[in-house]
């Protein structure tokens, strides 16, 4: 399997668990609270990402003169 297969892959198997596991969740709890805890996962996994992303991109060196990321962002 390739790398784009694999990641192909991994991407529709965890759209799928996510909606498995939400939707018994939806008839046993309120549509409002359903929807809050919806939101409050895509802001939680949404801050994640932007977290690990600006680590790797502060750890990663660029820019001219090899300086990193956050020797630029300093000035």
């Amino acid at each position: 399997m390739t790398v784009l297969g694999f990641a192909v892959a991994c991407g529709l198997m965890s759209s799928i668990v996510l909606y498995a596991a939400g939707l018994p969740a939806l008839r046993r709890v309120p549509a409002s609270v359903f929807g809050t805890f919806t939101s409050v996962n895509l802001v939680v996994s949404t801050r994640r990402s932007r977290m690990t992303l600006d680590a790797s991109m502060n750890e990663t060196p660029g820019g001219a003169g090899g300086e990193g990321a956050a020797d630029a962002h300093d000035r």
